[in-house]
Parts: C-alpha cells; structure tokens; sequence
C-alpha cells in the first residue's frame, strides 16, 4: 500500500509509526534571508538539522531515502549537520 503525504512535516510527523518511511522528500528553506535581508521573509528560517536528523531516521525504514532541495548554502550545513544516523550516498547538481 503506498500512502502519500503533504503538508507541514513539523505538525505531522508525530502521527507516522517510525520504522515505516521507504522516502520523504522535501523541499526545506533555504535560509536565504540569512544572506539578504532585502529577501526577508516569514517562513524562510534556519531549521535545527540535527534535531531533524533524529526524526529522520527514526521515521526511515532501514533502507529508506531522504531526498532535500536546497542550494550550495544549505547543503554545506546539511553535510556538516548530518552523518551521526544519515550518511549522504549521493548528491546532484541542476545545472539551470
């Protein structure tokens, strides 16, 4: 059975049973604030990545994926931020 899930992951998470993600996908902020302050906005905030690492793998099955959007900024802090219980297997550029 394949069930899909949107909406805010922050609000949702607590009811997935951990263990039983075969993939999340997300698309987090970029913190892009943080370097422009003309490009201010709400919603765009530094998310606390070794708290989500937890969650993360408590959600993935054991041979589960993560996939993230994110640009140059934030994969620098997510491969310094992950690695304890996530290891990075790959990476890939869209070269627009």
């Amino acid at each position: 059975m394949i069930e899909l899930r949107l909406g805010d992951f922050h609000s949702g998470w607590q009811d997935i049973n951990p263990g039983s993600v075969d993939l999340i996908l997300a698309d987090p902020p970029y913190n892009v604030s943080g370097f422009d302050r003309m490009q201010s906005t709400k919603w765009d905030t530094e998310l606390n990545w070794q708290r989500l690492e937890d969650i993360f793998s408590t959600l993935l099955k054991k041979d589960g994926q993560l996939l993230l959007f994110c640009d140059v900024h934030l994969f620098v802090k997510l491969y310094t931020a992950f690695g304890e219980k996530l290891v990075f297997r790959h990476h890939q550029i869209w070269q627009k």
